[in-house]
């Protein structure tokens, strides 16, 4: 929904910028409620809506050995 409104760089910048906020919460998580937090922040992002359900496993499955 995301994606409509704003353009597709800027919400992949966001996007990326979220999962390595995310990345970084989990290396330095100590407790339970921030790697929670971490693994939400890590969920939230723009795979399916930009690239579509179709194409979104293999995708992902590219993509989360580098992350």
């Amino acid at each position: 929904m995301l994606v409509k409104q704003v353009s597709a760089r800027a919400s992949g910048a966001v996007g990326f910028a979220l999962l390595g906020m995310a990345s970084v919460m989990t290396i330095f998580a100590a407790a339970s409620v921030l790697m929670f937090t971490s693994m939400a922040v890590f969920g939230i992002g723009i795979w399916a809506d930009y690239f579509g359900r179709r194409h979104m496993g293999s995708i992902r499955g590219a993509v989360t050995p580098v992350t």
